[in-house]
């Protein structure tokens, strides 16, 4: 991990937030503000969607872009709109997702603007109200993925928001083979100073992007190293 944490250190925060910008998933959800333009609506979709998004039978990327195209058409009845956008993109175990939306919709219905900004201030007592609604740890994947959503809203429609550090990582196949020790992603965001939400991303592109993609050379060449010295663990 000390080579991972020396190559991280060349990367500043803004280098790490102008790299959210070319995940797939991120630009969808800019897509998806582009045409809806009502901030507490965007967030229960990108809520119920993110807590929604396992066991998938597409890669993400193509499952969040269609989950941006369907919902510029949503009718207001979220419900009935998610049940019909499973029964397209998400079948697999599609009745018990059917019950957790029920769970979810609960809560996203007692979310307003003004507990949205608290809750940007106080990200860990969103996650712990969040896990306890649904019934899971609090670095559940899906639960920490929420976050990480919550924080790119916040991006999106007003602000830069720096996401807590006391906030696990979404612990994925590519990133079990890195480490599936809890206590090394902690040290990486101890000893970097970055939030594990804010280097999920580094790690996404570095292991799966088109680096040619990345149009700032200088930030392509740190990427590149980065990627290098992944492939070296």
């Amino acid at each position: 991990m000390q080579n991972l944490v020396k190559e991280i250190k060349k990367f500043t925060y803004q280098d790490l937030l102008n790299l959210e910008q070319y995940d797939v998933q991120y630009q969808s959800l800019e897509s998806l503000f582009s045409v809806l333009q009502n901030k507490e609506q965007f967030l229960k979709l990108i809520i119920i969607n993110a807590l929604l998004s396992y066991q998938l039978t597409m890669k993400w990327e193509k499952y969040w872009t269609y989950f941006s195209e369907y919902f510029k058409n949503w009718t207001t009845n979220i419900k009935q709109d998610f049940q019909d956008f499973l029964w397209k993109y998400n079948k697999r175990l599609l009745q018990a997702k059917l019950k957790r939306l029920d769970k979810i919709i609960l809560f996203v219905n007692t979310l307003d603007l003004k507990k949205l900004e608290h809750y940007r201030k106080h990200q860990t007592e969103f996650v712990q109200e969040l896990a306890e609604a649904m019934g899971q740890r609090e670095d559940a994947k899906t639960i920490v993925f929420c976050i990480k959503m919550f924080i790119w809203w916040w991006r999106i429609i007003w602000e830069n928001t720096i996401p807590d550090k006391n906030i696990f990582i979404p612990i994925d196949s590519r990133l079990s083979k890195i480490s599936q020790n809890k206590k090394d992603w902690l040290k990486l965001s101890e000893e970097t100073w970055y939030s594990l939400l804010l280097l999920d991303t580094l790690f996404y592109i570095s292991l799966w992007w088109d680096l040619e993609k990345i149009e700032d050379l200088e930030l392509r060449k740190k990427v590149s190293k980065f990627r290098e010295t992944l492939e070296r663990l």
